[in-house]
């Protein structure tokens, strides 16, 4: 169990870093004032500069086959294989809104806020969609935190099983 607090959407205080979540590999996306905030573990902080290429975030919520809730965060850069993050709805502090929301996200580490983009919400009608806001390309760059992860290689995918 953590603890998040803040005073708006740009101070925040955690001991998000020192939990068990984090210490497993796993991010966890936080809302306040409407405004995403991605908290990114120290053992993930390196995956971080593949973040800072997007040029704005979708979010998008699903059900999978087995009736679970998802949440895939893709940053979008433009290319054919953008950063994916793929978890489940209990690695977020808020249910993804039915319509489409603009909206900013601030990727956090240990060591403070390290961007701003912009971002959209929207459902899904399933997980892995992988496609840039009004498209239907399916792209594949996926990054699924796991409590065996190792380093990611670059470009590829990783996928529990």
């Amino acid at each position: 169990m953590f603890t998040i607090m803040s005073n708006g959407p740009h101070d925040l205080s955690t001991n998000f870093w020192d939990s068990d979540i984090a210490r497993g590999g796993f991010v966890f996306l936080s809302w306040n004032h409407g405004i995403a905030r991605l908290l990114v573990p120290d053992t993930k902080a390196h995956t971080v500069n593949e973040m800072l290429t997007a040029r704005h975030v979708v979010v998008s919520a699903a059900t999978t086959v087995q009736g679970l809730e998802a949440i895939e965060i893709l940053f979008e850069d433009g290319s054919d294989s953008p950063f994916v993050i793929l978890c489940s709805a209990q690695q977020c502090d808020r249910r993804i809104a039915d319509d489409p929301t603009p909206t900013s996200m601030t990727i956090w580490t240990r060591n403070g806020p390290a961007a701003m983009l912009p971002c959209v919400t929207r459902r899904a009608k399933e997980t892995l969609c992988l496609s840039p806001w009004g498209s239907t390309i399916v792209r594949h760059k996926v990054f699924v935190p796991t409590r065996t992860s190792k380093s990611r290689k670059k470009g590829g995918r990783r996928r529990r099983g």
